[in-house]
């Protein structure tokens, strides 16, 4: 029987904190976010048909964690839960739909060791990196060669509501990449949060193969949006948008400029 999984999910946290109240084990008692952000998103906006997901409410009151069986994440984190949680399989069917049942450790780690994730499987969503590796760095190992630890993306620190327009340029001679990022909505701070306020830089690149080929006609625009945390959707825009993209930013600048405003 198909559920929707997340109120499904709702009414076995409920019941587990009823039983295990007043116990020295009492669960979902913390970390809330893991279900009501990341249980939630998940569910709603990765989840496809034919994927099997290892759901846990974690032991001690430690929040919950979802895993996609078959992936090599899920193999590794499984082994840090204990006997005292609870842990469920959730047979997808479609968007925040399918089946769930309580399982044991031993199933669980069946699951994820013997699933196999399509290799034709599309992600939903792609993370905020990922975009960005795919377009400086195309077609490469991105587990070797990425922009993780990058000036870019320390100054971009993707947060959901940003908007950037960035132009790639490749330079032949110096086997250079030159990305130029237009950030064209800057979602305001959380509280303790600090952001980068630059709004148009330049950053510079070792051209990879792939951007080598990829590149050497002419450059490329696109606009990254932050519907969510740490995801963006990349859309390609002509260089008159891009450039467009730079006159607005410049004028809003000068009226910032301006006395009384």
């Amino acid at each position: 029987m198909s559920y929707n999984l997340f109120e499904k999910m709702k009414e076995l946290i409920d019941q587990a904190q009823k039983e295990t109240a007043g116990t020295d084990n009492p669960l979902f008692t913390a970390y809330h976010n893991d279900f009501h952000v990341h249980d939630y998103e998940e569910v709603n906006f990765d989840a496809q048909h034919g994927d099997n997901y290892i759901w846990i409410i974690k032991e001690g009151g430690c929040g919950t964690r979802m895993l996609l069986a078959g992936s090599e994440y899920a193999q590794n984190a499984l082994k840090t839960f204990d006997d005292r949680s609870r842990i469920f399989h959730l047979k997808v069917d479609g968007p925040n739909s399918g089946e769930i049942k309580q399982i044991d450790k031993k199933r669980a780690t069946e699951l994820i060791n013997n699933c196999v994730i399509p290799e034709n499987r599309v992600p939903r969503r792609v993370s905020f990196v990922e975009q960005l590796n795919k377009l400086i760095y195309p077609g490469e190992d991105h587990s070797s060669i990425s922009v993780s630890n990058t000036l870019l993306m320390s100054d971009l620190s993707p947060k959901k509501g940003d908007k950037s327009a960035l132009r790639i340029k490749l330079d032949a001679p110096s086997r250079m990449l030159s990305v130029e990022v237009v950030r064209t909505k800057i979602a305001p701070a959380g509280k303790y949060e600090v952001r980068s306020g630059k709004d148009h830089e330049i950053y510079r690149f070792n051209a990879s193969l792939g951007a080598l080929m990829e590149y050497r006609d002419k450059p490329k625009c696109v606009l990254l949006d932050s519907k969510f945390q740490s995801y963006a959707e990349v859309t390609e825009i002509t260089d008159k948008a891009f450039q467009k993209a730079v006159k607005n930013l410049e004028t809003k600048k000068q009226k910032e400029k301006e006395p009384g405003l």
